[in-house]
């Protein structure tokens, strides 16, 4: 009987809760009352008006030309490094890699490619001028390669994200100042890797 009494008694205190908010408004006016004060709602909290709404990966993600060649002159490339870099970024997972991936894809295809247009003109010169033409298109797009890979990535969006927390404003702490530390040398090499892909280093 008694373990009875005692559970009824337990579901009705738990009925008589009002819940966390009601708690700390009835917190706020017992301090005001203590401190003979007209008790203000707290102001800490940012309104959501003031952050405007930042682009998702599908608004930030520019398109990327698709360039290909026919199975006879990809077999023609066999003998050159420039074929299996092209295999590689023609696969399932070549396809389907994140953009930070397929950038180091498209700087592999751009950096094997020289020496392959240099075999080729002696054995295909048709294929490789169209190779050369191909070539000129992708170092046309490179920086789309690098804007895919760093603002159209998870990674950008979710450092950029509300719900994994902005960065803070200013360095209140140590641990603060290592974030912006981190985040500002994050922007420094991204900013340079930039420079590199623009001159086709």
């Amino acid at each position: 009987m008694r373990p009875l009494l005692l559970l009824l008694v337990a579901a009705m205190l738990s009925g008589c809760s009002t819940g966390e908010q009601a708690a700390l408004d009835d917190y706020l006016e017992r301090l005001g009352r203590a401190l003979q004060v007209d008790p203000q709602p707290p102001s800490f909290a940012m309104p959501q008006a003031a952050l405007a709404d930042l682009p998702g990966r599908r608004q930030l993600s520019v398109s990327e030309p698709q360039l290909s060649i026919n199975l006879l002159d990809f077999l023609s490339l066999s003998s050159c490094e420039l074929g299996r870099v092209l295999g590689a970024n023609n696969s399932s997972l070549g396809k389907l890699a994140a953009p930070s991936q397929r950038l180091h894809l498209q700087r592999d295809l751009m950096l094997s490619a020289p020496d392959c247009l240099d075999v080729l003109d002696n054995s295909n010169a048709e294929l490789a001028d169209k190779l050369r033409r191909l070539l000129q298109q992708k170092y046309d797009a490179r920086m789309t390669y690098w804007w895919n890979a760093w603002f159209a990535s998870e990674e950008w969006q979710a450092f950029l994200s509300r719900s994994e927390g902005l960065l803070p404003a200013g360095d209140r702490s140590p641990q603060d100042g290592a974030t912006i530390l981190a985040a500002t040398q994050a922007l420094d090499y991204l900013v340079q890797q930039g420079r590199q892909w623009q001159s086709g280093d």
